[in-house]
């Protein structure tokens, strides 16, 4: 992993500006403590010099510590490499500012020839240049460490998303195939005895799965199209039971753009006409009704309970109430809700979902 070669040297340069301002305005004030004139601008140069030089390295810090980061498994050899570092390091840094320092004159009026002060500097500033050097290696380490945190929690980000993703579409796929399979028993029971409904039946069948095939992969969609689902699911059971099954719709137009979980209401629905009517023959009713409420969407599916019709509380162990919850948590979290509410005469199912209106809610196939 490296760092970009500009902004290395930006944040170098800014930083050597610091140290060598806070230096020089040291410097300044000795100056004035002692009644003496300070000479600025040569102060604020000696000052920066150094610390500039030690900028301009510092891109090869950066790979050094990039090439060979410091780990406890290894510190021997880390210690070993490093310390030869800082040795070729310092070298390369003092023969960088010792023309310039004896050009600026240090001290001042001095002009000493390059070679005494190469070693001047060398021996003077040993203990300021390994503290430079070690200072390179941590700001570096810092960077290099807190970069690689935020690519893992972006890779973990990523790959959560990626798992979720996946177990919505498993769940979403576990619902199509079983009310299909429902539906088509459902008309292979009338096929021989009553062929009339059964075709009456392939026709809204038909219907539905015009639907369903046009449906992309959203996981969300308005939920007007999904009372078109609805709609042409129940519309089969009608024929189904004749005037035994009644359905009953309050879903008001202004929540018709909400969204909602797409395939949310079919599960509900075909647990309705199982429990409302399938299981003791009819009649019965079906009602689903919507509304918004304190920023949250309330979807209500409800069915009569006919003799014999069992504990439909049951029933949220299969793949109908147990994988609307699962999809539910997967996707809103704690902001959400499924209450099932089992009277003597009917049985509610009442889904709440945080309010997001769709634009395009009227733009369905």
């Amino acid at each position: 992993m490296s760092l970009p070669l500009a902004r290395v040297w930006a944040a170098a340069f800014l930083a050597a500006t610091f140290i060598g301002v806070v230096f020089a305005t040291q410097g300044v004030v000795q100056h004035l403590v002692r009644d003496q004139d300070p000479p600025v601008l040569a102060t604020l140069a000696l000052h920066l010099v150094p610390w500039y030089g030690w900028a301009l390295l510092a891109p090869a810090i950066v790979r050094l510590c990039a090439r060979m980061p410091i780990r406890a498994d290894r510190w021997g050899r880390a210690l070993a490499v490093y310390g030869g570092a800082a040795i070729l390091l310092t070298l390369a840094h003092t023969l960088l500012i010792a023309a310039p320092i004896v050009w600026l004159g240090d001290p001042p009026g001095d002009r000493r020839p390059l070679w005494i002060a190469f070693e001047h500097l060398l021996l003077n500033r040993a203990a300021v240049n390994l503290l430079a050097f070690c200072m390179g290696v941590a700001a570096c380490h810092a960077l290099l460490y807190h970069r690689t945190l935020r690519d893992r929690e972006v890779a973990a980000s990523h790959l959560a998303a990626q798992l979720a993703e996946a177990e919505l579409r498993a769940l979403k796929m576990q619902v199509q195939p079983h009310f299909l399979f429902n539906t088509l028993n459902a008309i292979a029971a009338h096929v021989r005895d009553e062929p009339d409904v059964a075709e009456a039946m392939v026709v809204r069948l038909s219907e539905l799965l015009r639907l369903v095939l046009h449906r992309g992969p959203e996981h969300q969609v308005a939920l007007l199209r999904e009372m078109e689902m609805v709609r042409h699911y129940l519309a089969i059971h009608e024929v189904r039971y004749g005037g035994r099954l009644t359905v009953h719709y309050a879903v008001p137009p202004e929540v018709e753009a909400a969204l909602v979980p797409s395939m949310l209401l079919q599960p509900l629905v075909e647990n309705a006409v199982a429990y409302g009517v399938a299981r003791h023959g009819g009649p019965g009713w079906i009602s689903v009704d919507a509304a918004a409420r304190d920023g949250m969407l309330v979807v209500s599916v409800a069915n009569s309970r006919g003799r014999g019709a069992g504990r439909q509380h049951d029933a949220g162990s299969g793949i109908g109430l147990s994988n609307t919850r699962a999809r539910l948590s997967q996707m809103f979290g704690d902001r959400q809700g499924v209450e099932l509410v089992e009277g003597e005469n009917e049985f509610r199912v009442t889904v709440s979902v945080p309010l997001q209106e769709n634009a395009a809610a009227g733009e369905h196939g």
